[in-house]
């Protein structure tokens, strides 16, 4: 049986058991703890919810320090909660050069593993949906913008590329998707969360 370690946001909690699914029996699929506690509010970053990319170098860091990533492969994802903009302030939760200087961290950490490595690129923002009156107020002032999650993405693929490490797209799949799949500002329907599962599997299997 291989042994799979997945870290990401809600997006990745979405289609995490649909992973599961898809991967089947020879495949055992790890997360970070605390997958309830993130299921009660899946904007805010507890449990299993690796957050932005401070948090998930903070993790990945102790994690490899106490010998706890034994894995065969880690696939990892962070950009979503990095991407973060106050409304008042203009200021980004992550800004990109901290984005950029936290996953080249990241990467030094899980290169030392020695597991079969993936990173997931960040999915869109669909600022129609997202930056209304309505979800602004649910978002406590917070908005997210479609331009910063290309700029994200663009510097992800950049470190990657350093590090060796493949990117799975899911930003192109869900683009493909349209506003018209969410569930609320940030969050698919389990059909299209199944299709984000199922996409991120067939990869795995095919290369593993």
């Amino acid at each position: 049986m291989k042994k799979l370690l997945t870290l990401g946001d809600s997006i990745a909690h979405g289609y995490r058991k649909h992973l599961i699914a898809a991967l089947g029996a020879e495949y055992e699929v790890c997360t970070k703890e605390g997958e309830e506690e993130a299921a009660r509010d899946l904007n805010y970053p507890v449990g299993s919810n690796c957050g932005d990319s401070r948090m998930m170098l903070a993790y990945l860091t102790d994690e490899y320090k106490n010998g706890r990533l034994n894995y065969d492969i880690i696939m990892f994802n962070c950009g979503q909660h990095d991407v973060k903009t106050n409304l008042a302030t203009g200021k980004r939760q992550v800004d990109a050069d901290e984005y950029e200087a936290n996953l080249e961290k990241i990467c030094e950490v899980v290169k030392k593993t020695g597991a079969k490595l993936w990173f997931v690129n960040t999915t869109p923002v669909f600022e129609a949906v997202h930056n209304t009156p309505e979800n602004i107020v649910i978002n406590k002032n917070i908005v997210r913008y479609a331009k910063d999650v290309i700029t994200c993405n663009e510097t992800a693929s950049r470190v990657m590329e350093k590090f060796d490490i493949p990117i799975i797209d899911l930003y192109s799949l869900t683009l493909t998707f349209t506003e018209n799949a969410l569930r609320d500002h940030a969050h698919y329907y389990p059909e299209y969360e199944q299709r984000q599962g199922e996409f991120l599997a067939d990869i795995i299997l095919r290369n593993t």
